[in-house]
């Protein structure tokens, strides 16, 4: 079974080359804020195990977290 944070990290990932979701869509599929959801997206990318994802994929979500999220520190190096 997916984790939510699994779940907002796939959201987040399809959404992304768009500039991400909006927080209407965020809502409707998560009941959380567009804050809550960013939050959730790095804790995701900072777990163990590390998400197998691509440095332009990754490097494309942290764009979109520090886009959307006032004061959002880099994730990943």
């Amino acid at each position: 079974m997916k984790s939510l944070d699994d779940a907002v990290l796939a959201f987040a990932r399809v959404w992304a080359p768009y500039g991400g979701p909006s927080p209407e869509d965020i809502f409707v599929e998560f009941g959380i804020s567009r804050v809550s959801f960013y939050r959730r997206v790095q804790s995701r990318l900072r777990a163990l195990p590390p998400v197998p994802l691509s440095d332009t994929e990754k490097r494309r979500l942290i764009e979109v977290i520090d886009r959307h999220v006032t004061g959002a520190s880099t994730v990943c190096t």
